[in-house]
């Protein structure tokens, strides 16, 4: 029984599809002009719905057409477009790296698939793509 249990969680996982997901800048100081925050477009076929988590900072949309930032906090759950992460304040003491979690749901909210991307902080205050 365990084992048939065993090869059906290995069947579904591996038949999950593979989340894209497009990542730019690779990296973001909040004195840049040119973004509010490192972007994060995630693509999976037959996703309804993104949800996107950080361990610090948070979420915020903005663009066309008036260009104002929208704050999220630090799950959000949106429908397909262009999410950017940011943080406030001063970095963080420990410079403890930043995970960001996505989720491809589908209408149902079933998960379809994952994808974590890690933000490290450089020693002049930037954050990066690990």
């Amino acid at each position: 029984m365990r084992l048939l249990l065993a090869a059906a969680l290995l069947a579904a996982c591996a038949s999950a599809p593979l989340l894209d997901v497009y990542v730019s800048p690779a990296k973001y100081a909040p004195t840049m002009s040119s973004t509010v925050g490192i972007g994060f477009e995630p693509k999976v076929a037959g996703a309804a719905r993104y949800r996107f988590t950080c361990d610090h900072g948070r979420f915020v949309s903005w663009g066309a057409p008036d260009y104002q930032v929208v704050p999220h906090g630090a799950d959000y759950t949106a429908v397909s477009e262009k999410v950017y992460w940011t943080f406030e304040g001063p970095v963080p003491s420990d410079r403890r790296p930043v995970t960001v979690g996505i989720e491809a749901l589908d209408r149902g909210g079933r998960v379809l698939s994952t994808a974590s991307v890690v933000l490290d902080w450089t020693d002049d205050g930037v954050v990066m793509r690990k």
